[in-house]
């Protein structure tokens, strides 16, 4: 059985031990790191230094590393969808169109960063229909954001990339 860890900093922490079931089977699949005050207050203080770091990337590098991101997540597609199906339960498809989601909020969060102030055709993007997007740069800091079950890729998405731009 798979044993993943949690990131800190880009360094793995294997503390603390869950077991994931298949939500369909009720077998164990794997186990993740799980975390506690320690971990919160480390991440925490980690991203604080990220942040001082990441305030002087220009718009260009945000674009560039959320576009390495979109990259990343359509040549892991197939094992994102087996993934959220085993921990979610969802469908094939249902889980197919939340990769999807979060794929285009990524691309959208790349694109927001060239595009700040200023009202932008979303639908060029790949959203469809007439949608119109209005961002603004404005950094408030270090977030601590949960993410719920249900949507977890996607939702994850919808608070990292809108926080890189």
């Amino acid at each position: 059985m798979t044993h993943y860890p949690m990131w800190i900093a880009n360094q793995p922490c294997y503390d603390g031990e869950l077991v994931v079931a298949d939500k369909w089977l009720q077998q164990p699949v794997a186990t993740v790191a799980q975390g506690d005050d320690r971990h919160v207050e480390a991440a925490l203080s980690q991203a604080e230094m990220a942040r001082l770091e990441l305030g002087k990337w220009t718009s260009l590098q945000r674009a560039t590393a959320l576009n390495r991101v979109v990259k990343w997540l359509e040549l892991n597609q197939d094992e994102l969808i087996r993934l959220l199906m085993i921990e979610t339960g969802k469908p094939r498809q249902d889980a197919q169109v939340e990769v999807n989601r979060a794929i285009l909020t990524t691309r959208l969060s790349a694109a927001a960063t060239s595009q700040h102030g200023r009202w932008w055709d979303t639908g060029e993007l790949g959203e469809g229909g007439q949608r119109w997007g209005l961002s603004k740069r404005i950094p408030i800091g270090v977030c601590l954001l949960i993410v719920p079950f249900n949507f977890p890729l996607n939702l994850a998405m919808h608070k990292i990339g809108p926080a890189l731009a």
